[in-house]
């Protein structure tokens, strides 16, 4: 008898903790258990102590999975603790006589522990010694969470010695002390674990590799259970799963997003990460997804060469063999201003472009345009070279023709061929608008030969042009381009001006390009209602955000943290893409257009997130989960990694889809992609490509937020999820069909586009934004210029473009199989 109130019955355990024994309360005529410190160390006051703080933790604990907690009590000097007593036999002592529970006995066991665990971690505890030895199962099969002993309050987990059993601990807390839900998490799938195969998880507690799938080793598991017991079970933390909620709810077969929607509640962002979707793919899964993104990324650099025009076309001389020569001519032409700054880059002829497809569909083969494109003359791309003595404005690299192309009245600008021959020039410089009496005779058989012509196969006519500088002489000549009579003879006109004897204005044209009201090539081929499509599609968005993002603001909904987030990795890239620019040329890096540019790209990309995000997370959740994820920073997420595989194997597959169009007979010059829309900015180096990778960055982010606000906006109209899916489809294929894909075999091009829109309709309401923007990136990503002539001045582009596919290719497999290896289970590199 103890203290005329507790009758011991009997001994049920002892460890190193302490003895239990079953008592009867002959006061409230109960039976509870009575827990004691050994005897030899009684009179210790840290046991005392923590006698003390095992009640006090236990007591904020109520909940029918853990074991309650009644008093402490203390008799003759020793103290003692009064909780419940459950009548079965612990987890350990179980397994050892039946070697494995049933699958459903041991899932309905697991799920009880899970929200045990959670709800002692809802009272702020983290339990540390969580093993079966710990968990009770009563005479009617539920479990209970025991034994608080070393249990520590989370806030002040930081800083513990390494306490508990190692076979159970995590292993940050047995290797550092460091406790956290995780932990507790990662005690609670070895439990399942042992429960589902009968075997610990690991047969060594420091080892490091993957654990056997369960499912290899039980029959009729769900794959959803062994994912999140695996998460469990991954090495790092951030890779566990958030809650013991989540463990619950897939464990229970529950889906919390769906219920939410079903109910209709908006689950907070909080809510859609910790959604019980985890993502993580098996070797054979994931490896089929990288060697298929391995292979699409060779099949596009393979097919680059018959598709993309500028592997057609004469490409040798690089930027910085063209840029001298550039600098050559204007001093061979008296332009001896110093040049505080200057810019170059490669352009396409729009005008000459159109006008081949004009060709090619009217009057000439394919062959013979590709002839003509071959031989490089008239050039279908341009490199242009423009300096001044004074700052440069920032304006449209695309666009180097308009007069003048720089701030200052004093500039030049030099258009060359990729073979390094004059194409046009223009000169500006102040003083005097008179020309002097004495002044020399143009030589404009130099001027000529710079442009690659001989002065006697050209005709000599009146000039018709007026030049946009002053000039005090003028000369004209007609003809054709050199060695026209292996290809289509185009006729050109050329013109040029001179003052005081230098050449200040020079220019080729043909029928592309003729000043006067027809232009060949030039007609009106969009209609008008195209147009009109063009303004709705871009208006829309922007306006529908604004109101959204209006409103979403005045009620105080939205991921705002989310959208700060967002926003700040744009500005920093931006940042870091600025800082690209030549600072060699002039100081100001941080100039105020491209301050003012990266500005109004943050607050859209802000205003875009805040305005779509709470309906997303209303009415598609699920498709904001691995994008919520990885805005919160775990990186190493396997649905995060899941998504980004996908989402490069559907961005590869849409550029493969894009160049089938251009290998369709008449496809080589219909202003497809291939054509008109190549990325210019890396052939400039280094810089270019920073600067052009940001670019796309952001366009894969807007395009993500415009897709889904168009969505968005057709979902709230048609009221019907369905129709809403097509008729963004609809207008996606509608976009791309008229605005690069014209001309004949219009049902082929019909299908090419349909299918393109496809994949990005299947990327978002599929697997999500991640997914989709990804998507979008890798697509960009294929109009860089590409070859496999590794040994071209432009290979440079082709290696950027595999190592930012193959970063994320490797990063998505390696974060999807959360580090599961080949051979870890075969035992052959074991030591």
């Amino acid at each position: 008898m103890l203290a005329s109130r507790y009758r011991i019955v009997t001994e049920l355990g002892r460890g190193g903790m302490g003895q239990v024994y079953r008592a009867d309360d002959l006061k409230l005529n109960q039976a509870v258990a009575l827990k004691f410190l050994p005897p030899a160390r009684v009179a210790g006051a840290a046991d005392v102590a923590r006698f003390h703080r095992e009640i006090r933790l236990a007591r904020q604990i109520s909940h029918p999975n853990v074991c309650r907690a009644f008093d402490l009590g203390e008799l003759d000097g020793q103290s003692f603790l009064c909780m419940e007593y459950i009548d079965g036999e612990n987890l350990a002592s179980l397994l050892r006589r039946i070697g494995r529970l049933p699958v459903d006995k041991a899932l309905e066991i697991a799920r009880q522990l899970a929200t045990g665990l959670a709800a002692i971690h809802d009272g702020g505890l983290l339990h540390r010694d969580l093993k079966p030895a710990n968990v009770m199962i009563d005479g009617r099969g539920r479990a209970r969470v025991t034994d608080f002993g070393i249990a520590v309050p989370a806030e002040s987990a930081g800083g513990q010695s390494a306490a508990g059993t190692p076979a159970y601990m995590a292993p940050e807390q047995r290797e550092r002390g460091a406790v956290s839900v995780q932990s507790d998490l990662y005690s609670l799938g070895l439990v399942i674990y042992e429960m589902l195969t009968g075997r610990p998880a690991f047969s060594d507690p420091a080892e490091s590799a993957s654990p056997s799938r369960p499912a290899s080793l039980v029959e009729g598991l769900e794959p959803a259970v062994e994912e999140i017991l695996l998460s469990c079970l991954a090495a790092d933390p951030k890779l566990r799963p958030t809650s013991a909620l989540q463990v619950s709810a897939v464990l229970a077969g529950g889906d919390t997003l769906a219920a939410a929607s079903a109910a209709g509640i908006t689950p907070s962002p909080e809510a859609v990460a910790a959604a019980p979707r985890v993502g993580r793919l098996g070797l054979a899964t994931a490896s089929v997804l990288l060697v298929s993104i391995l292979a699409s990324l060779g099949t596009v650099l393979a097919l680059s060469e018959r598709v993309l025009a500028f592997r057609q076309v004469p490409f040798d001389q690089p930027p910085e063999v063209l840029i001298d020569r550039a600098r050559r001519l204007l001093r061979d032409f008296g332009y001896n201003r110093p040049a505080r700054d200057w810019d170059s880059g490669f352009t396409l002829e729009p005008d000459y472009s159109r006008y081949l497809a004009v060709l090619q569909d009217q009057t000439h083969s394919s062959a013979e345009v590709h002839r003509l494109l071959a031989s490089g003359r008239p050039p279908l791309y341009e490199f242009w070279y423009r300096e001044s003595p004074t700052r440069l404005h920032s304006g449209d690299p695309e666009e180097p023709g308009n007069s003048p192309p720089w701030g200052g009245e004093d500039g030049a600008l030099a258009v060359l061929d990729p073979q390094g021959r004059l194409y046009r020039l223009e000169i500006f410089t102040s003083g005097s608008a008179h020309a002097a009496k004495t002044a020399p005779r143009p030589n404009w058989a130099t001027l000529l030969a710079a442009s690659g012509f001989d002065p006697t196969r050209l005709k000599t006519t009146d000039p018709q042009l007026v030049p946009p500088m002053y000039a005090d002489s003028r000369a004209a000549w007609e003809g054709t381009y050199p060695g026209a009579a292996a290809r289509p003879a185009l006729p050109i006109r050329i013109e040029a001006a001179a003052f005081q004897g230098s050449t200040v204005w020079f220019q080729i044209m043909g029928p592309w390009n003729r000043h006067d009201a027809t232009k060949p090539g030039q007609e009106e081929t969009v209609p008008k209602w195209y147009r009109a499509f063009l303004w709705m599609m871009a208006l829309t968005p922007l306006v529908s955000g604004l109101l959204l993002a209006r409103r979403n603001l005045r009620l105080g909904c939205g991921d705002k943290r989310g959208a700060l987030r967002l926003a700040l990795f744009v500005f920093l890239t931006g940042i870091l893409a600025m800082f690209t620019e030549r600072p060699w040329v002039y100081p100001e890096i941080l100039n105020q257009d491209s301050i003012i540019y990266l500005l109004a790209a943050v607050s859209l990309v802000w205003l875009y997130y805040i305005a779509l995000e709470p309906y997303v997370r209303r009415l598609w959740p699920e498709q904001l989960i691995s994008w919520t994820r990885l805005l919160a920073g775990r990186f190493r997420d396997p649905l995060v990694g899941r998504d980004i595989l996908i989402g490069c194997l559907l961005g590869l597959s849409d550029v493969l889809v894009r160049f089938s169009g251009s290998l369709m007979p008449g496809g080589g010059f219909q202003e497809s992609p291939s054509v008109d829309a190549l990325r210019f900015a890396p052939l400039s180096g280094f810089q270019g490509l920073m600067q052009q990778f940001w670019s796309d960055l952001l366009g894969s982010l807007l395009g993500t937020m415009v897709f889904m606000i168009l969505l968005l906006v057709l979902r709230i109209l048609l009221r019907r999820q369905d129709a809403a899916i097509c008729s963004v489809w609809v207008l996606g294929t509608t976009w791309m069909f008229f605005g690069h894909y014209q001309g004949p075999h219009w049902g082929l091009r019909l299908a090419i586009t349909g299918l393109m829109a496809g994949l990005h309709v299947l990327a978002f309401v599929r697997f999500g934004l991640l997914a989709g923007s990804i998507l979008i990136l890798t697509s960009k990503l294929g109009l860089y210029p590409l070859t496999l002539n590794l040994s071209a001045w432009y290979s440079p582009s082709t290696l950027f473009v595999v190592m930012v596919v193959g970063t994320l290719a490797l990063y998505g497999f390696n974060t999807a199989t959360a580090g599961q290896r080949w051979f870890a289970r075969s035992g052959v590199l074991n030591d």
